[in-house]
Formats: C-alpha cells, sequence, structure tokens
C-alpha cells in the first residue's frame, strides 16, 4: 500500500524524515557554512576550503547513513513480504475454511467458511452468531468470549441455522513479527466437518 492511499510501508517510514534530514544539510547548512566562513576567514582561502571540505565530509556521512538505514529497512520489508506469503500459502493449504482476526482486530477471512456454514457471507462476529443454530449461539458466544479474552481453545459440536450439524475449533496462534520484533497473535476459527 502507498503512501497516498494508506500508511507508511517501513522503507517509506525510515525515507522520509532521512530525505528531509539530507536535504536540510545539503541545501540549508553548506549555504549558512560558506556564508559564516567568507565572514570568519575574510577571504582566507584555506580557511574557506578547509570549511568546504568538513561540509562535505559531513553530507557524505549523513548519504552512508541514510543509505544503510533504507537497505536495513527494505531488507525488513522483503522479509516481512516473505514471511506473510509463507503464512498466506499455509493458511491456503489448510483442508478447512477459517474466519477469525488478529490481535489488531484485522480480519482474516476466508470466503469458503461462509458456505462451509451454509451462509452467503461471513464477515463478522454478529453473521458468525447468525449462522449457527438458536439453541447454539449461547455456547458459541460464550466460547468466542473466552478466546478473545484469554486466548482459551475451544471444540464445539453444533448445529448452522440450517438445521445441519458442524463442528467449530476456536484456537490462538502467536509469534513473532518479522518487520517489529513485537509478538503477534491471531484468532481462528475452522470449521471442520460441515455438511454440504
Amino acid at each position: 500500500m502507498n503512501s497516498v492511499n494508506g500508511p507508511l510501508a517501513p522503507t517509506e517510514q525510515a525515507v522520509r524524515p532521512g530525505a528531509l534530514t539530507l536535504i536540510a544539510v545539503i541545501v540549508a547548512l553548506p549555504g549558512n557554512a560558506f556564508a559564516q566562513a567568507d565572514d570568519l576567514a575574510d577571504g582566507d582561502p584555506l580557511f574557506s576550503g578547509v570549511a568546504t571540505l568538513l561540509i562535505a565530509a559531513v553530507a557524505l556521512i549523513v548519504i552512508a547513513w541514510q543509505r544503510r538505514q533504507v537497505r536495513r529497512e527494505t531488507l525488513r520489508a522483503e522479509h516481512f513480504a516473505e514471511r506473510s506469503g509463507l503464512l498466506e500459502a499455509a493458511l491456503d493449504s489448510t483442508p478447512w475454511p477459517h474466519f477469525g482476526w488478529t490481535a489488531s482486530g484485522t480480519p482474516l477471512i476466508d470466503p469458503a467458511f461462509a458456505t462451509a456454514l451454509g451462509q452467503q457471507e461471513v464477515d463478522s462476529m454478529d453473521d458468525l452468531l447468525s449462522a449457527v443454530g438458536a439453541d447454539d449461539r449461547a455456547a458459541l458466544k460464550a466460547a468466542l468470549r473466552r478466546l478473545r479474552a484469554k486466548g482459551t481453545g475451544f471444540d464445539l459440536r453444533l448445529h448452522r441455522a440450517d438445521g445441519r450439524p458442524a463442528r467449530l475449533i476456536g484456537r490462538r496462534g502467536s509469534g513473532q513479527s518479522a518487520a517489529n520484533g513485537r509478538s503477534e497473535q491471531a484468532d481462528l476459527i475452522w470449521c471442520v466437518d460441515a455438511e454440504r
């Protein structure tokens, strides 16, 4: 997603402040330094030359540091994209459709999950509760609450809204985020052994 349409990518986050710093060093500082050097040196070419070399050295150090930061963020973004792709492939390879969300609330929805429950779509908790029979809603709601609050898994045999049997298994998964090193988690519900 680009910065015009959404949040900045990790590389853009590192480059923008750095680009502003670089612009300030290259544009503002040399102009001021040259003016001050001329004032101090009163036309002394040796002093002006030393000041120019010093400014150039600082600019080169800032450029090198920025390039290192951009490279580090690029590698992190590539690693994160690779891990995300592997996780998506793992989810897609499971024999059961899933529905869930991350700790930050990002939905993880397999379109086949709705079909397994005899619905057109299941995009929210309310949709999920409506997809099961009225007699099973309270048990599912309590299980979902425990999963979200404490990560307590569940394995429920219940009936869909159309009366056919289904089995829902809820589990919490966690791991390290490649992008920022923080622990991430996701709560997933798998629809197992549903009658088609």
